[in-house]
């Protein structure tokens, strides 16, 4: 029997992203670790201060990639720029395995024709080296770990793999409580995210359950906030501030800090737009990363430089799949995903929607 023709060009969308997914990924690796080099032949003793708690605040407190990186540097002897480099490639292959499986092993996703399916698939790569073009400026070790932490949480939240619901919500637990140590900032913003959603309408039908997402919303602000306490407290208690924390003004009136916003994350604000118009085709997941990444923007205009867009840049990739779907109906005008059938009774007729 002949292979149906949506099978088939199924088949080669995978082959095509498993291609080129590994691609980005060794590609990446390899200017990652260009630029691991040239950051320690200029610093030679950057990293050992930061490992031995003598660095500025707030980066010392991000210490879920270096620490572990220079454990298993000395493990095996490999010098610590090329395990940082491994590290972020492993971190990076593992997020953007997630996030095309999320999107295509959806049986709602495929949409109507195969320019559409097409479409979506050229936009998430063209989207996402977007995005990889500007993690560069201002380079730091947390940035990959942070997406792949949001890539894992958003497989959780929607319910794939299918584990145990208690078995998911004490992963997310334990993925937040690792945020804290990279980026408390986006861990707090992620599970306000998961706790919106559970409660908005709708919430009964979530994958995991509303109070099962609800609590595992709830216990990982804890998570979050109890280890960013105890790093910033206990662990690094003189960690200095090199400059204020409150940045609003200065962000909103510094041209490269605007120019920065507005060129980097100019696509992320259209897909926000396009997701508010469409929220209801959403998924659990991205309803989710979308609530999470407007919370985190605000964090980030109020107490970042509004230059170091690379802080942002994990959601913005989060969002790529979701900013594809919502970009190629934008483009095409079909919809990738259909609302559910309901059956509505008018005068003895039924009529389907």
């Amino acid at each position: 029997m002949a292979t149906p023709v949506p099978d088939m060009l199924s088949r080669r969308l995978r082959k095509f992203d498993w291609l080129s997914i590994m691609f980005i990924a060794a590609s990446f690796t390899f200017l990652s670790d260009w630029r691991y080099g040239r950051e320690y032949y200029q610093d030679p003793t950057g990293w050992t201060e930061f490992l031995k708690g003598h660095a500025e605040a707030p980066g010392q407190y991000r210490i879920g990639v270096l620490f572990p990186a220079n454990f298993l540097s000395n493990l095996t002897h490999l010098p610590l720029r090329h395990m940082l480099s491994l590290v972020d490639g492993i971190f990076l292959f593992l997020a953007l395995s997630i996030l095309f499986f999320l999107m295509s092993g959806n049986d709602s996703y495929p949409g109507k024709s195969q320019g559409g399916r097409g479409t979506v698939h050229c936009l998430s790569f063209a989207l996402l080296l977007y995005y990889m073009s500007w993690l560069f400026f201002y380079h730091k070790t947390e940035t990959i770990a942070n997406f792949a932490c949001l890539a894992v949480a958003a497989a959780l939240v929607a319910g794939k793999p299918r584990v145990p619901v208690p078995l998911a919500v004490i992963a997310l637990v334990l993925l937040s409580a690792y945020l804290g140590t990279v980026r408390a900032d986006s861990g707090l913003a992620l599970n306000v995210g998961i706790v919106a959603v559970a409660l908005f309408p709708g919430g009964k039908n979530l994958p995991l359950g509303r109070l099962a997402q609800l609590a595992a919303g709830s216990i990982g602000v804890l998570a979050v906030v109890g280890v960013e306490y105890y790093i910033r407290y206990f662990m690094f208690p003189h960690a200095p501030y090199p400059a204020s924390v409150f940045q609003l003004l200065t962000n909103l009136t510094t041209f490269v800090g605007v120019f920065c916003v507005v060129a980097a994350l100019g696509p992320w604000f259209l897909v926000v737009r396009l997701a508010m118009r469409h929220w209801r085709r959403l998924e659990a997941w991205e309803c989710a990363l979308v609530v999470a990444s407007t919370v985190e923007f605000i964090m980030f205009m109020v107490v970042a430089m509004s230059d170091e867009v690379r802080l942002f840049l994990p959601y913005c990739m989060a969002l790529v799949p979701t900013s594809a779907l919502l970009l190629s109906y934008e483009l095409l005008g079909e919809y990738i995903r259909d609302l559910p059938d309901t059956t509505i009774e008018i005068d003895g007729s039924t009529l389907r929607r």
